[in-house]
């Protein structure tokens, strides 16, 4: 015969060309703590997407600078928890943390900002526009 019929089986994978992307809103990453919080105390919480499958878009968590030994992170659900180490009251610590997918692609570095204890406001602009009509009486918003 001048042709012949064969099965082939194919499987299709996905490859790894995306890189692990960080989707906490708003930033900056900022976050309180008691300085009295106790061993394993939640302080926040990290979320990255990567657009693979399988294997390729599954993403874990890793602390790679900062915090002292204060603050560890749970490689699967991405929580930043506290250590139990004494923490230094109204003391900022900058977390440095990154998400790779199951092959190693990484993410860009993210930074949380922790501060134990109370926050002051923050402001993430450099400026605000607000117009005020000039027959607003004094003291009225």
């Amino acid at each position: 015969p001048e042709w012949y019929q064969v099965r082939v089986e194919l499987t299709v994978t996905d490859v790894n060309d995306n890189i692990p992307e960080w989707s906490m809103v708003p930033a900056p990453y900022l976050a309180v703590v008691s300085p009295d919080a106790t061993g394993g105390s939640q302080v926040y919480k990290l979320s990255a997407r990567d657009g693979d499958e399988g294997l390729n878009g599954e993403v874990e968590y890793f602390l790679s600078d900062g915090g002292d030994g204060r603050f560890e992170v749970d490689r699967k659900s991405g929580q930043i928890r506290t250590t139990g180490l004494p923490l230094q009251r109204d003391r900022e610590y900058l977390l440095t943390v990154v998400a790779a997918d199951g092959l190693g692609s990484r993410s860009a570095p993210a930074i949380i900002s922790v501060v134990a204890g109370a926050r002051p406001p923050q402001f993430t602009n450099a400026s605000f526009t607000i117009a005020i009509p000039e027959n607003t009486p004094e003291g009225q918003p």
